[in-house]
């Protein structure tokens, strides 16, 4: 009873956008960068980053980025690099 009355109460409905996450992740390392989901359902926006073959976000999981809910990425693209600066860490007091 409790699911159905969930499903009701959703609050998702026709021309209601639904919730959804995208992340761009960048390895300064490497230089190349990703779209990364956690969404097992992916709409028709995530869809235009992350393709129509719903690629399995491997390897992403064991890096130390966590979600809200404590979500693992599904799925994953290769993204576009961006001209992002590489990341410093400058030590103030050892």
């Amino acid at each position: 009873a409790f699911f159905v009355y969930a499903g009701i109460h959703s609050d998702y409905e026709k021309g209601k956008a639904k919730s959804n996450s995208l992340l761009y992740v960048y390895n300064a390392n490497t230089n190349s960068a990703l779209w990364t989901t956690y969404d097992v359902n992916l709409d028709d926006w995530t869809k235009s980053y992350l393709g129509q073959t719903n690629q399995k976000a491997v390897g992403l999981n064991s890096l130390p980025i966590t979600s809200k809910y404590n979500s693992a990425f599904t799925y994953s693209a290769i993204a576009p690099n961006v001209a992002v600066p590489k990341p410093t860490v400058t030590f103030i007091k050892d």
